[in-house]
């Protein structure tokens, strides 16, 4: 098995040198929108597996951080406020292309996250697959941002 601090370590150690130079970086995201995916794992109720058109309407998140630390804060539809990384997620920095995208993985025990952010186009594209647990689902996200 593959031991995800050490190649989130080594995958830091290569590509943060892209951003460390730069200023906090802070991107600021409404509602999102988009599909979920929900598997049929024999837990999963019937009527709900498959793929339907899906969205969070009243939740916004915020990420922010340097090469070397990022932090991504989400608050859900009542306002509550979570961060990845005292849910127990661990963000890793896969890269960034000049000033226009940016791009995160995000691995908790039972979830995966990517995040890739397009300063061209204002947007969020972001995944979230979860597994291991009653209901299995991947939801496929974008939703505007603004960046600093």
């Amino acid at each position: 098995m593959i031991n995800l601090r050490l190649l989130s370590a080594f995958l830091l150690a290569i590509l943060s040198f892209s951003v460390s130079a730069k200023e906090e970086v802070s991107i600021s995201c409404g509602p999102s929108n988009g599909y979920s995916y929900y598997s049929n794992n024999g837990l999963t109720p019937s009527h709900i597996v498959g793929f339907r058109e899906d969205g969070i309407s009243k939740g916004n998140f915020l990420i922010k951080g340097t090469g070397k630390s990022w932090e991504i804060i989400h608050v859900d539809a009542s306002g509550e406020r979570y961060s990845v990384k005292e849910d127990g997620g661990e963000i890793i920095f896969l890269g960034v292309k000049g000033d226009t995208s940016l791009v995160w993985l995000v691995v908790y025990p039972k979830a995966v996250e990517v995040y890739s952010f397009r300063a061209a186009v204002g947007e969020v594209e972001w995944t979230k697959t979860s597994y291991g647990g009653v209901i299995e689902k991947t939801h496929m996200m974008k939703t505007k941002c603004v960046s600093n």
